[in-house]
């Protein structure tokens, strides 16, 4: 199962740093297949960091919703509309479906094979050697690939069928969901850096089980059906908590993950000048120092030799680019 990594909407570079080290000590730590994303565009000012210390930047994504393609079983067989009509009952019989998706010769979604009408085909006495195409299919409308499972999830538990032929926008047949992995848990796991409320998180976040939380602003989080992790702390900069973390677990960070954090942690407490910055947030800078080889000054001043953002927008746009939702008692 795979476990994301992400920070809050209108990404800073702190978010950005922070989910991306901490995916790496997650992977160290014994989670194998996690990943860091970005809720959004990438910042300029984080795109530098990654090219400066060598690092590939991490997956910019809109949402994190559960789609179709995410739910597909790749065991359940299809059958060409060109095999014989007694190979496609052996093929009924062998996987055991109740029907099997046909595609034509252009691999587009054709109908579905039900044993019922093989059966009645062999009640009739009819050639059995025709290729599955030269009978009528049943017709049924399928999932597409890109189908959030939020929107049909109801519908298709309802429906008599037990799985779902699945095309891609051109009508292709890329595979079948079957109806109980509607009913299952989400194949994704969310952990959340620089902030825990959901309406600051990445769309679709909400719909995802969350196992871990850190963050250094107020606690707003909502319960959890599970125990999870939660780190929080009074301090400037996620990226210090994260790096606490990598002592706590006796990790030392790479040259290049430690400098991934001294960005984080300069940028959010603009080299210790905000009125944020705790000691503990210099003391992990100090060390982070020693491991990485650039000083939190040389960091800060590559940051700031990216352009502002704020010289290119209006001031609406200004404002909503580093935004966030707080809700209490109803309000916005």
């Amino acid at each position: 199962m795979k476990t994301f990594v992400c920070g809050h909407r209108n990404p800073d570079v702190d978010s950005v740093m922070s989910a991306y080290a901490l995916a790496d000590l997650r992977r160290r730590t014994g989670t194998s297949d996690v990943e860091a994303i970005c809720a959004g565009r990438v910042p300029e000012r984080a795109l530098w960091v990654f090219r400066h210390f060598g690092l590939k930047p991490l997956r910019a994504r809109r949402d994190v919703y559960v789609r179709v393609r995410d739910l597909m079983d790749v065991d359940v067989p299809a059958i060409d509309a060109g095999m014989p009509l007694v190979d496609a009952l052996r093929l009924l019989e062998k996987c055991g479906q109740a029907s099997l998706p046909v595609r034509d010769g252009d691999g587009r979604f054709a109908g579905m094979l039900r044993p019922a009408k093989l059966l009645s085909l062999f009640i009739a006495k009819s050639d059995l050697t025709m290729p599955v195409g030269e009978v009528a299919l049943h017709q049924t409308t399928p999932l597409v690939e890109s189908d959030r499972v939020h929107d049909i999830r109801t519908s298709a538990i309802r429906n008599s069928h037990n799985h779902f032929p699945v095309v891609d926008e051109d009508g292709r047949l890329l595979g079948t969901v079957l109806k109980r992995a509607f009913a299952e848990d989400p194949p994704y796991r969310m952990i959340l850096v620089d902030h825990n409320e959901r309406e600051q998180g990445i769309p679709g976040a909400d719909e995802l089980p969350v196992v871990e939380v850190v963050d250094h602003h107020r606690i707003a989080f909502a319960p959890t059906r599970d125990p999870i992790r939660y780190t929080a702390d009074v301090v400037g900069s996620t990226c210090t908590l994260v790096a606490k973390m990598f002592r706590g677990a006796g990790e030392r960070p790479t040259r290049e993950i430690a400098g991934v954090l001294i960005a984080g942690i300069v940028s959010d407490t603009l080299l210790f000048q905000s009125p944020t910055t705790t000691e503990t947030d210099r003391q992990m800078c100090a060390w982070l120092e020693k491991l990485c080889g650039e000083t939190a000054a040389s960091v800060m001043e590559g940051l700031l030799s990216v352009a502002s953002p704020l010289t290119s927008m209006s001031a609406e746009e200004a404002i909503a680019s580093d935004a966030k939702t707080y809700s209490e008692d109803g309000r916005k």
